[in-house]
């Protein structure tokens, strides 16, 4: 005998398809869910006390009466994005809907340790919250972006090479006590920049692959329009891959990623603190400069295409601060991939540069973090937080509803 599905019917599954879908009426729920038509009321009744959706006015029907239209609440929380780099971190605050209120950025260096750079994002934030005129109570959900493997399951940062003195550290953990409800995502930077080019700029290629070249090297990878993280956060350590695959070769970041560049240009002499001023010394024509991003972009092509045609993607997007040198290190890049055309099968990917620049990774910590909120289970116990919440003021106003 064939087991019956069971379809779940939470409010959070309510809030998911909401949120997903701009506005809605109540005939376009029960038909997109399948629900009757009192737990629909019941959920929405639910979902309304708590202040996440609300009433968006009428659309138009094809006779009778205007449906009333309802939609996500966006005023209803904020959502932290944080994206932790090598040398610079940038902070965002964004609504429920991911529109961005207001932005912070610092040479916050991240061998300065996790004290360090989680004081300074949560002083930042206070401020940016009370010009807001928002509180830390008000903060939902947080999506944390980190330059190294961090477990997307556990928010643990795992065999760090960019970030030794994080080795263990629970990133999640740094962010709690401030704010104790808010959900919590944790992410490889690499992997928040695809989600968030993805969702900016190609939102009809569930397949794509990113390639940040900056400090350090990393891919990220988004599959069936989700972010593939590999065992413990560790997909796309480009850099730790060797040189044509010898196991007595140099690795990938330890010649062709911004630092070892950086190291060869201040033994020279040069005053350059991060890959911005890397790129700053290519466009004022310094031979040197220019030469060792063409080298690196050379060394960076050949294993980029390789996982390219592995993985297989509909688009690759170039990312990270050195690629605004374009003609040093997009055009090599892009040529060998056409000198290799007849090795992808259907063709070459779509290859582009990032259009959301140095924001994509703050970006993605926000789209993160919002996943993370909506995810039903985790919507559920938001809902129910909040109508005990709501519950408990009625009885404080009407002390004989206790």
């Amino acid at each position: 005998m064939a087991s019956k599905v069971s379809w779940p019917t939470g409010p959070g599954v309510l809030l998911d398809t909401i949120r997903s879908g701009g506005s809605w009426t109540r005939g376009q729920l029960l038909d997109e869910l399948g629900w009757s038509r009192s737990t629909l009321g019941k959920r929405l009744e639910d979902l309304t006390a708590t202040g996440l959706i609300c009433r968006v006015g009428q659309q138009d029907s094809t006779g009778g009466r205007p449906a009333d239209a309802i939609a996500l609440d966006r005023s209803a929380g904020v959502v932290l994005g944080i994206d932790i780099g090598v040398s610079h971190s940038r902070l965002a605050i964004a609504d429920l809907g991911g529109e961005i209120l207001a932005e912070d950025e610092a040479d916050v260096l991240v061998g300065a340790g996790p004290d360090e750079v989680f004081d300074w994002a949560i002083q930042c934030f206070d401020f940016m919250l009370d010009q807001l005129g928002r509180t830390r109570a008000d903060v939902l959900a947080i999506g944390i972006g980190v330059p190294d493997s961090a477990d997307p399951d556990t928010g643990t940062v795992v065999n760090p090479v960019m970030m030794p003195n994080w080795e263990g550290t629970v990133v999640s953990d740094m962010v709690r006590p401030a704010y104790p409800e808010a959900v919590v995502a944790v992410e490889r930077d690499v992997s928040i920049m695809a989600m968030a080019e993805q969702r900016a700029s190609w939102p009809t290629a569930s397949n794509l692959m990113l390639a940040k070249i900056t400090s350090n090297l990393g891919c990220g990878f988004i599959i069936g329009g989700q972010i593939y993280s590999g065992m413990h956060g560790g997909a796309g350590q480009l850099g730790q891959l060797r040189l044509g695959g010898r196991a007595d070769a140099p690795r990938l970041g330890d010649v062709a990623a911004g630092w070892p560049i950086q190291r060869d240009l201040v033994l020279r002499g040069e005053r350059v603190r991060t890959t911005a001023d890397i790129v700053a010394l290519a466009r004022r024509g310094d031979e040197m400069t220019i030469a060792r991003l063409r080298e690196a972009a050379l060394a960076v092509a050949p294993s980029l295409i390789d996982a390219a045609i592995l993985f297989g993607p509909s688009v690759l997007v170039l990312a990270g601060t050195l690629v605004e040198a374009e003609a040093e290190v997009v055009e090599p890049i892009v040529e060998l991939f056409r000198e290799r055309e007849a090795d992808f099968v259907g063709g070459l990917p779509t290859l582009a540069v990032t259009t959301l620049g140095r924001r994509a990774g703050v970006v993605g910590a926000v789209v993160v973090g919002l996943n993370a909120m909506f995810e039903p289970d985790r919507a559920d116990r938001l809902v129910a937080r909040r109508l005990k919440v709501a519950t408990m003021r009625e009885e404080i106003a009407d002390p004989t509803l206790a």
